[in-house]
């Protein structure tokens, strides 16, 4: 499976998120259960690659269900006062 871009994200609906979300954590698991079969991984950063994917797509869809579905592009995101942390 090809690897998805933050801006290939964005642009999708929650639900197709959702079953590409799907899709990368099957994806996961049957080359973790591969790798742990067989003793050796074919392709070792493939799973690096597909953890990091993953961690992309929740990091959007949450974004996303924040903001109520509305598809706001990353660099135009609002700051709001809620959104600025202070320390």
């Amino acid at each position: 499976m090809a690897i998805l871009r933050s801006n290939e994200i964005w642009e999708m609906e929650i639900e197709e998120i959702q079953e590409k979300l799907i899709e990368l954590k099957v994806e996961l698991n049957k080359t973790v259960s591969k790798g742990a079969a067989a003793g050796v991984i074919d392709n070792p950063g493939q799973v690096r690659e597909l953890k990091r994917t993953i961690a992309r797509v929740l990091t959007i869809l949450n974004e996303k269900h924040f903001y109520n579905g509305q598809v706001i592009v990353p660099d135009q995101v609002p700051i709001t006062p809620e959104l600025v942390i202070h320390f």
